[in-house]
């Protein structure tokens, strides 16, 4: 079955979606870093995990290469790749989303109802605002 759409307006489409995922790019990268120090901090002051300092230290490289894939858009993109530029987003979101996911392994000792709180409380934070940035695209 055909799409009624035209094939240059799909592509217009496509191409500011794509535009528009990396319009908060910075800020993204931001917010995630200082959520992950924070939380990193928060749970300082009690027994870490050895996982603690590895986990900080991918959070952040990974946020340092969304914001350079960032800059890279800005400076390269062509209509013809969006494709390419959209894939190579998700991947940077399922890394990073996969290293939150982590979090509930390293950040949530058995027992520990403040600092279990404390990190639920985080990854709730982090979830709503995932949603309201989605929302505004």
């Amino acid at each position: 079955m055909r799409s009624s759409v035209p094939k240059e307006l799909a592509d217009e489409v496509a191409n500011a979606q794509v535009k528009l995922l990396y319009r908060n790019a910075l800020i993204g990268a931001l917010v995630t870093a200082l959520t992950a120090t924070l939380l990193v901090w928060l749970q300082a002051q009690g027994p870490l995990s050895s996982a603690v300092l590895p986990w900080l230290i991918i959070v952040l490289v990974i946020c340092a290469l969304r914001l350079a894939l960032a800059m890279a858009y800005v400076r390269m993109a062509k209509p013809a790749q969006t494709a390419w530029w959209r894939n190579a987003f998700m991947v940077g979101v399922g890394l990073a989303g996969a290293c939150w996911a982590a979090t509930v392994f390293i950040f949530m000792p058995e027992g520990d109802l403040v600092r279990e709180t404390a990190t639920a409380l985080v990854l709730a934070g982090m979830a709503a605002g995932a949603e309201i940035g989605r929302a505004h695209v």
